[in-house]
């Protein structure tokens, strides 16, 4: 996954929970959540992505800014979907700005 994001961790992880990928985006910190499914029997995989997950990311960002020691930053959540069609076939949607601190 790049998409001219600058990887800076790989499935980070505190006692808070997980984030997927942590990535630069310009001046921006984006804290990533993928989400799969081979069928959408259980909603499209965003959906997955609920208040309580949502909180668990934010609270788990809070701690890798902490961490840095950085003033104030521009950061954002972004979610990617990942549908695997017949074959395996993979359909790829990136979601920038999927949630805010506010809607978690």
């Amino acid at each position: 996954m790049s998409l001219g994001y600058r990887i800076l961790e790989r499935r980070y992880r505190t006692r808070a929970g997980e984030i997927d990928f942590i990535a630069r985006d310009g001046d921006a910190i984006v804290f990533i959540e993928v989400k799969t499914r081979t069928s959408l029997r259980c909603g499209w995989p965003a959906e997955a992505v609920d208040r309580r997950k949502r909180a668990r990311i934010v609270r788990t960002a809070a701690l890798y800014l902490a961490r840095l020691r950085v003033g104030d930053i521009a950061c954002r959540f972004d979610v990617v979907e990942v549908m695997e069609g017949p074959a395996g076939a993979l359909s790829i949607r990136l979601i920038r700005n999927a949630f805010d601190v506010s809607s978690s």
